[in-house]
């Protein structure tokens, strides 16, 4: 609110009216901060704030103020809604057009509806007819056996069992699709429930109840007649961010630029317009109480025992945020482009970063609209420009590729949060992946997918079946397991290669891994190289020349007595 002069001791205003100069997102809430400004006389005056968000934290409300006047109370109150007060609340644009798409996704529902039902009518009406059919043929089954073995009855049969089988398909995959559209929208009626539910502050369950909104009040003692500002914030729920990455590799010159954003999305029925927006990866809902672990105690079950009853105690915990100087720094950018396409980009703003004890709060550059709509809306966090490595990996018994990865360091500011990223290739997107938490200085790997220049022929599994022993006879599996890897790239290419080697469960099954030797593991040495790792899967590291093909081979033997069934012998 730009400006209210106040007549008497009590001032109503509406908080929509009163700008919003800062919002503070976490994960799921958010923090407002508005600003209201009053000309106000001397003496005791009320400041009563009115159509508050429904999803207000009413414990969270804090007020701080600019001016000759003191504070002295802060109430949260619930007040009865006069006659008027309500009709101008029903009369809300936003309501009346919610309400609207509301009932013309109801009438889609009861339309959807009934083509459901006409779709099982023909379930019905086939599967009667086959039913009739089938029950003919029972019934005259003994006295024309000879009948029904003819051709043409045989035939018929047949025809009549594809087309029965055709039929049911496609009357499944039609009442598939509409439930799954009755879902979508019974899923949109609820959003438009929460968005009028939130617009509706003054709806209540039971009809003999009367309406009540809830309203702030702010006891003033002032001075002298002045201009008085105040700082009102407040937590909202049905609020919060998640991060999101583009990832964008230059090949040419071996880097990553990784853009950073933030995904808002809010539904607490008031628009953020046109304010000054911080990302905070704190966690409220986690709670600041830390956790105390009881005693774990063993006993011997007694045979005849009853449940005791148990009694929980609910603890509460706090929850803290700061907000720190900030450091800004200008990054210089990637352009992709070759230097006779070099041109001027367009620069990304740069979030400034907050580091607290425990958090980072993201300063976004600019003021950001985020209305209450329940969409995403993004906001620029900022760029990093890394140098990574780049490596292959294959696992060619699941797919007969080499995955390129690369592996870099966060020498940004920014912690990347656990969020998906689109990967781009050389300005070409290439494949969606996901980043797992990373910390400033921490290392970290991503899949840039297939790259086709690096061929991987898995060929058939050879065994070879050998009997041996005269009264304790034992088998033994000889396998051979062959893999080429072809380098078609203008440089060498370092291939990590992974694949089977079974693992025993059974002192009496033996595995031997014949081929290749593992070398041992020297103290303080480094990892061998090839190994076996925590899952039994041997891991051999190869460097490809540019050009070259690389032959890896697999050898080993499954020994075990005559007469046994080895389980997951068919699957290798």
């Amino acid at each position: 609110m730009d400006e209210a002069a106040a007549g008497g001791s009590k001032n109503e205003v509406v908080i929509s009216d009163c700008p919003v100069i800062n919002v503070v997102v976490y994960k799921d809430r958010a923090e407002v901060t508005r600003e209201i400004s009053l000309q106000l006389e001397s003496g005791p005056q009320e400041v009563v704030l009115t159509k508050l968000s429904k999803s207000i934290d009413k414990d969270s409300v804090r007020v701080d103020g600019v001016g000759p006047a003191s504070i002295t109370e802060v109430s949260f109150q619930e007040i009865s809604v006069t006659a008027e007060e309500e009709a101008q609340e029903s009369s809300n644009p936003e309501v009346t057009r919610l309400k609207e798409e509301k009932s013309s996704v109801n009438n889609q529902i009861a339309g959807l509806q009934m083509e459901k039902n006409r779709i099982e009518k023909q379930q019905t009406m086939l599967q009667s007819y086959a039913n009739s059919i089938t029950d003919s043929h029972k019934s005259n089954a003994a006295g024309q056996l000879g009948q029904l073995l003819q051709k043409g009855t045989v035939d018929n049969m047949m025809t009549f069992v594809d087309r029965f089988g055709e039929e049911s398909f496609t009357i499944m995959e039609k009442m598939h699709a509409v439930d799954n559209e009755i879902k979508g929208l019974q899923e949109k009626v609820k959003t438009i429930d929460e968005e009028l539910s939130n617009l509706e502050p003054t709806s209540h369950k039971k009809p003999e109840e009367s309406p009540k909104q809830q309203v702030i009040g702010i006891l003033l003692d002032v001075k002298e007649p002045s201009q008085i500002k105040l700082l009102f914030s407040y937590l909202v729920h049905n609020a919060g961010w998640t991060p999101k990455y583009d990832l964008r590799v230059i090949s040419a010159n071996k880097t990553m630029q990784v853009s950073y954003f933030g995904m808002i999305q809010q539904n607490t029925g008031e628009d953020w317009n046109a304010t000054n927006v911080c990302l905070s990866t704190a966690t409220p809902s986690v709670g600041g109480a830390i956790p105390e672990l009881g005693t774990c105690k063993l006993t011997f079950q007694v045979p005849d025992y009853r449940l005791d009853e148990y009694s929980f105690s609910k603890k509460s915990g706090g929850f803290g945020f700061s907000r720190s100087g900030s450091v800004s720094k200008k990054r210089k950018r990637t352009s992709g482009y070759s230097e006779s396409e070099e041109r001027e980009q367009m620069k990304i703003p740069q979030a400034d970063v907050s580091q607290g004890l425990s958090t980072t709060t993201f300063e976004i550059t600019g003021k950001a609209t985020i209305p209450s709509d329940n969409a995403s809306h993004k906001v620029s966090v900022g760029t990093a420009d890394l140098s990574p490595t780049f490596e292959y990996e294959t696992v060619p018994k699941m797919a007969p590729h080499a995955f390129l990865k690369a592996t870099v360091k966060n020498n940004s500011k920014y912690p990347f949060l656990a969020g998906p990223a689109n990967v781009f290739l050389d300005q070409t997107f290439v494949t969606d992946t996901s980043l797992k938490a990373v910390s400033p200085g921490e290392e970290f790997s991503v899949s840039l997918g297939v790259d086709p220049r690096i061929k991987v022929i898995y060929k058939p599994l050879k065994r070879f079946r050998e009997q041996t022993g005269i009264l304790s006879k034992t088998v033994t599996y000889t396998m051979k397991q062959v893999t080429e890897l072809k380098n078609s790239l203008g440089e060498p290419a370092i291939i990590t290669f992974t694949d089977h080697v079974p693992r025993s469960q059974d002192e009496k099954l033996k595995v031997t891994l014949t081929n290749p030797v593992l070398p041992k593991k020297q103290p303080n040495g480094p990892e061998p190289n090839p190994k076996l790792n925590n899952s039994n899967n041997l891991e051999w590291k190869l460097e490809v020349p540019a050009g070259s093909d690389h032959v890896i081979t697999i050898q080993y033997q499954v020994e075990y007595p005559s007469g046994k069934v080895v389980e997951g012998l068919g699957d290798l």
